[in-house]
């Protein structure tokens, strides 16, 4: 014992003997069933040594591992130890479901802070912290489903080996689309940036910018929210987005500056949406709301956002203005000097243009939004279109050519599977052909040769990997959080624990929510029939509370899509974006609580 005491140290040595006595104890009350009293005295003594025990030997390793990481460890300990008690209080079933929701609270904190604290690969751990937490929670919260204001308890849903195996599969099935789309529009990026005319178009817009940050800054992030709060279709930023990073980078802007002028403002766009993302209509469906639910609220959170997030940036931008030393983000598409004989860079900004413009009519739910059916008119009236048309249009005499009269070109060209622009079934994959095409054309007038164009373009692909395997980890998250629902008994204990809506009780059960579901459709699913149901009265407030704490979610943690692509695509991790984000996501559910409660109250 006394040498064990010289090895380890008093402290570490008595920690882990009271740890073990814990055990010991935990162990011996096991036999204590027919004295229900004396089994739980023993059980809570077991736990709090353990907890003593383990604390003592932190004390001593914080040294090593830093403070945080072990205040995550304990917690997610005493998290574990809380779950295990729980299991004691079979009789008493409110305060057995307070002691399992408080346990999975401290597993899912106590694991992410420890992969906050981690020395590599801090965005793909934080992930998996959320993922390991997901299946833990697995084993310590039932499960149900609502109906109505009424839970259906289906007891415990634990998450097994093959379970885990199932789930990958879904969670790349249901992510397919966004999958393919990554990889064309990275391929893509990845031509662009060997073609003489782009990098050109790159490095004089950069020349020109440089010295206007502030104003570049507010005018790139004004456009990709603009964008993300009308498009329904998030990913679809995304194609300019890595266009900007390029030019801000060229710039010298540091690069978690510029990383929150592109990226960051998409989830700025998420956090206000008005009109758009195809969360805000899947949560609409199952929610049976529209989009005027709620309109006026999202304005008013948008508006506060965005300024307040701009002014994070611009201060950063001032910061750092004259700091040569700063380090600038690593672009995936960087431009190269350009070797080939110089041409005009119009072509590509024709392109980008047009572009551009097809992703504002294809994204943008005009009917269904405005009821302006222009769109739907002119896809009718183009593929009705037949060659006899042109030869009326194109000669005198067309009689003398009847050969093709009845073929309808522009149906042929467009395919059988062709939707009008701006429809809700103009998905995302449509917009495929139109990038590659477009590439093509780029290629083809800067004059880069069919095994250069393959090779960029691979080249383009490989960057989309760690992306790619970033948004299959978080549906992977949601796919886990679908097998086994916790989250309807969660919510109907949390919310009813006040006769009418709570907004800060609502809005950190909106929070917790949003981290387990990528899917926001879902959380209506979930838990919409209980929301309309007891809130039929504040559906307005409700969906407010729901839709602007997903957004809030979307900024800063792991469980979002955008901001971990982004972060992986573009090699910057994960903490680097927390120290810079939390205190804007602070201030932020604090206005957005303050905002709920004055309209509820007031």
């Amino acid at each position: 014992m006394k040498k064990m005491f010289k090895k380890y140290g008093t402290v570490k040595c008595i920690g882990g003997l009271m740890g073990v006595f814990g055990l010991l104890l935990a162990i011996v009350s096991m036999f204590l069933g027919k004295f229900e009293t004396a089994q739980l005295v023993m059980i809570v003594i077991a736990s709090l040594f353990i907890l003593v025990g383990l604390s003592m030997m932190a004390l001593v390793m914080f040294k090593k591992q830093g403070t945080a990481k072990c205040i995550g460890g304990l917690m997610g300990v005493f998290g574990l130890l809380l779950a295990i008690v729980a299991m004691f209080f079979g009789k008493y079933e409110d305060a057995q479901l307070v002691m399992k929701i408080m346990a999975s609270l401290f597993i899912l904190v106590g694991l992410f802070v420890m992969a906050l604290m981690a020395e590599k690969h801090k965005t793909f751990k934080a992930i998996g912290s959320i993922i390991l937490s997901t299946f833990i929670i697995s084993w310590i919260l039932p499960y149900g489903y609502m109906n109505g204001e009424q839970l259906v308890n289906y007891g415990m849903g634990r998450l097994g080996l093959f379970d885990l195996g199932i789930g990958l599969y879904y969670a790349v099935s249901f992510t397919f689309d966004k999958l393919v789309f990554l990889f064309v529009l990275f391929g893509v990026y990845g031509v662009l940036s060997k073609t003489t005319g782009y990098q050109q178009l790159v490095n004089w817009l950069a020349k020109k910018l440089k010295g206007k940050e502030i104003v570049t800054a507010l005018v790139m992030s004004l456009f990709t929210v603009a964008f993300t709060v009308m498009s329904n279709q998030v990913l679809m930023a995304l194609v300019f987005v890595p266009f900007f990073a390029s030019v801000l980078t060229k710039m010298k802007v540091e690069k978690i500056t510029t990383f929150a002028i592109t990226y960051g403002s998409i989830l700025i766009g998420i956090l206000g949406t008005l009109y758009g993302t195809e969360a805000l209509t899947e949560f609409n469906s199952y929610l049976g709301t529209t989009v005027e639910t709620g309109l006026a609220y999202r304005g008013i959170i948008l508006a506060v956002a965005f300024v307040l997030y701009n002014f994070f940036i611009v201060m950063r931008l001032r910061k750092y203005q004259n700091n040569h030393s700063a380090e600038v983000m690593e672009d995936p598409f960087e431009v190269e000097t350009v070797t080939r004989k110089k041409l005009h860079s119009y072509p590509v900004v024709i392109v980008f243009v047009v572009v551009i413009a097809l992703a504002v009519l294809g994204y943008i739910s005009w009917t269904t939004n405005w009821s302006l059916d222009f769109l739907t008119r002119f896809h009718e009236w183009i593929t009705n279109i037949t060659v006899k048309d042109f030869y009326s249009w194109a000669l005198k005499d067309p009689s003398k050519y009847a050969f093709g009269e009845d073929y309808t070109l522009f149906s042929y060209l467009l395919g059988q599977q062709a939707v009008a622009l701006g429809s809700a079934n103009f998905a995302i994959y449509y917009f495929i052909p139109v990038m590659v095409l477009a590439s093509v054309i780029l290629a083809a007038i800067y004059k880069l040769k069919a095994n250069e164009y393959i090779e960029a373009f691979f080249d383009g692909v490989k960057k989309a990997v760690k992306p790619v395997l970033v948004v299959v980890a978080i549906y992977y998250i949601f796919i886990l959080a679908y097998m086994s629902p916790f989250i309807p008994v969660v919510t109907n204990w949390v919310l009813g624990l006040t006769s009418s809506l709570n907004p800060f009780l609502a809005s950190i059960m909106a929070f917790i929510t949003s981290i387990f579901n990528a899917d926001f459709g879902y959380t209506s699913y979930s838990v919409g029939s209980y929301l309309t149901t007891v809130y039929a009265n504040n559906l307005d407030i409700i969906h407010t509370i729901y839709t602007s704490m997903y957004g809030l979610v979307q900024v800063f943690l792991p469980s979002s899509l955008v901001l971990m692509l982004g972060l992986a695509l573009n090699n910057i991790d994960y903490k680097s974006w927390f120290k810079y984000i939390w205190l804007f996501v602070a201030g932020m559910f604090v206005i957005l609580v303050i905002f709920f409660m004055v309209l509820l109250y007031i």
